[in-house]
């Protein structure tokens, strides 16, 4: 068995690649292989490459996992079933409770959003009327905050179960590449329409949705949850409670405080989001004639990272090639910014967060303490930078100044055209932001300029804010080995908004591996 690298010319067919893997193996005829990884190499402007990761070894391990959830099937049959009650539906609620269903083990999932219909009606009307509607918006419903920002896939994690939940996504219709590409990427339109197969697999599996119903409290005696209260009732005899609400669910990490459940401060990082036109980051990215070198390529991404004098680092976040600046509020009394593209990249901007990363002695320092801390920094940013556009209807208003003002410490008269969703309005930025942010942005923009000469010219070039939900700011502890809660032992927090994920691919990993632990405790 090898497993190898094959660079290509940018312009080739599967027949080439099938004969250079050949090549590589000594013209074997008996040569089978499978693509492990794809990707992109743009550093010589007048030579891209497609780097191809293959192997020679044909058994998939996902052949097995899958062999598993078979066998595990049916052996409950004849046992009391458990009440497993699972409080959001994003990735980490959703492939938890997929996984359990296989096994032939039921769930209840309770989400305080809509349903994907209403969700989707509830962001027309606050994007056209400025209607926001705090439980239904592009934070919170059906899917999780995912559904609608921009279906990224790529992720870090090394976990054997990152395969399987791409298999599952690819299977419920997001494209084939998605289980090989290095910047997998669904699109936010196309999700939706695989979180519509996913939920009607849920509901076949036996898993029950109930949308429109928010957690209230928990009910936790003797170290173990007993009940759950929602906003339609109280669910007695729970015997596990996964708690997947997401990032941006203040209400629930505040009620866990009271609670006394096990919390802890995690850094996380707030700034501002940079666009160019789509045109601009390709010609930086594949050079000035790559439309007619390269005809076809996809939209250029990027991933920029800078370290000041004093260890602090600034990066960019969740690059989204082709797409838009889409408002992205939870709170009337607020603006947050968040970025997202459509499948195939074809909207004619490109923009990513520039964040610079926040510590609890960051926090403490401009005056937030406690586990809380960040969630209370979180919300005064959002609200300073609302409190820039006061036009009629402002809360679904961006604030954003051009580029080239900002780093040179001037307000704009006017944007230029931008893809801001659903609309932007010019504002000078910098004085809403905290001093060691302002700082390790412009410094990162000067860096990132060296790196990508042209990144900071132009016309288009517009920043707009705020980001400040990059990740959790509060971590809901639990154990490493196991995934419960010290605080109470049949309590499983997970995803992104436990503090123990960062994407849709391994928010939906944590969730599998809680259902796992929770099969193996079962059958035991």
């Amino acid at each position: 068995m090898k497993t190898f690298d094959v660079r290509m010319r940018f312009k080739h067919t599967a027949f080439d690649l099938e004969r250079a893997v050949k090549r590589k193996l000594g013209w074997r005829d008996d040569a089978n292989f499978r693509i492990l990884r794809r990707s992109i190499d743009a550093r010589k402007k007048d030579s891209i490459r497609v780097v191809y990761r293959v192997t020679t070894d044909m058994h998939d391990p996902l052949d097995d996992l899958y062999k598993e959830i078979e066998n595990v099937r049916g052996k409950h049959e004849g046992r009391r079933l458990p009440k497993i009650v699972i409080v959001g539906s994003g990735p980490a609620g959703m492939f938890a409770a997929q996984h359990l269903a296989s096994a032939g083990v039921p769930s209840t999932i309770v989400e305080q959003g809509p349903d994907l219909v209403d969700r989707i009606k509830k962001i027309a009307a606050f994007y056209r009327r400025g209607v926001l509607d705090p439980l239904g918006n592009i934070g919170f419903g059906a899917g999780g905050a995912g559904a609608f920002s921009d279906g990224k896939l790529y992720t870090r994690i090394k976990s054997p179960l990152a395969g399987y939940v791409l298999n599952e996504l690819r299977k419920a219709g997001a494209p084939e590449t998605v289980t090989f590409d290095a910047t997998a990427h669904i699109g936010s339109n196309k999700l939706r329409n695989c979180l519509r197969v996913l939920f009607e697999r849920l509901r076949g599996g036996g898993v029950t949705i109930r949308f429109d119903e928010k957690l209230l409290d928990v009910g936790i005696d003797n170290g173990k949850v007993r009940s759950v209260l929602t906003s339609k009732g109280r669910i007695d005899d729970v015997d596990y409670l996964l708690l997947a609400a997401g990032h941006s669910a203040m209400d629930v990490f505040r009620m866990l405080s009271e609670r006394d459940v096990a919390l802890e401060f995690k850094p996380f990082a707030v700034g501002l989001r940079v666009e160019h036109l789509k045109e601009t980051i390709n010609r930086l990215q594949y050079g000035a004639d790559y439309s007619a070198k390269y005809e076809g390529i996809e939209a250029a991404n990027y991933r920029l990272a800078h370290t000041d004098s004093s260890g602090r680092g600034c990066y960019s976040f969740c690059m989204c090639p082709g797409g838009y600046i889409i408002n992205s509020s939870t709170e009337s009394s607020g603006v947050v910014t968040n970025g997202m593209s459509n499948y195939g990249y074809r909207a004619p901007y490109s923009n990513s967060g520039i964040v610079v990363g926040v510590d609890e002695a960051d926090v403490s320092a401009l005056g937030f303490s406690g586990v809380l801390g960040g969630l209370e920094l979180q919300r005064n940013l959002e609200s300073e930078f609302r409190g820039l556009v006061n036009a009629e209807g402002s809360a679904r208003v961006i604030p954003g100044q051009r580029l080239r003002d900002f780093l040179e410490g001037r307000a704009s008269k006017s944007l230029p055209g931008n893809s801001s969703v659903p609309c932007a309005l010019p504002a000078e930025l910098s004085g809403k932001l905290p001093s060691f942010v302002l700082g390790g942005i412009k410094g990162a923009l000067e860096a990132f300029e060296r790196q990508l000469p042209g990144f900071q010219t132009g016309e288009e070039a517009c920043i707009f804010g705020v980001e400040t939900r990059t990740s959790s700011p509060v971590r809901i502890l639990r154990d490493r080995e196991t995934f419960q809660s010290p605080s109470a032992e049949n309590l499983y927090p997970l995803g992104e908004g436990a503090g123990y994920a960062g994407g849709i691919v391994s928010s939906a990993v944590d969730g599998v591996g809680a259902a796992i632990k929770i099969l193996e405790g079962i059958r035991s």
